[in-house]
């Protein structure tokens, strides 16, 4: 979850472009399917969050719009950032 963490919040930055989203997806989606009774799944799939408001991956955001992340206090603060992200058409990355 550290990795998913620091690069999403890199992406929303600007500091880095889409190249690490292949590689985060996968433990994402697995943390998906696991739910959110881990904090460390709860934090993936907040970070993965913040990283669909920059990437256009349909498949993806549907699978983890899913889960409920409501019991880590930093993958909730993390899950509410990404919401107040504005969606990759209306963001442009430096």
């Amino acid at each position: 979850w550290e990795h998913a963490v620091t690069t999403a919040l890199a992406r929303a930055e600007g500091w880095i472009g889409d190249d690490d989203w292949p590689a985060l997806r996968t433990a994402a989606l697995a943390a998906s399917a696991r739910g959110t009774a881990h904090p460390d799944d709860e934090r993936t799939i907040a970070a993965a969050r913040v990283w669909l408001r920059f990437v256009d991956d349909e498949q993806a955001a549907r699978l983890l719009a899913r889960p409920t992340v409501a019991h880590d206090p930093l993958a909730v603060a993390l899950d509410c950032y990404a919401s107040s992200i504005p969606v990759h058409e209306e963001v442009t990355a430096g």
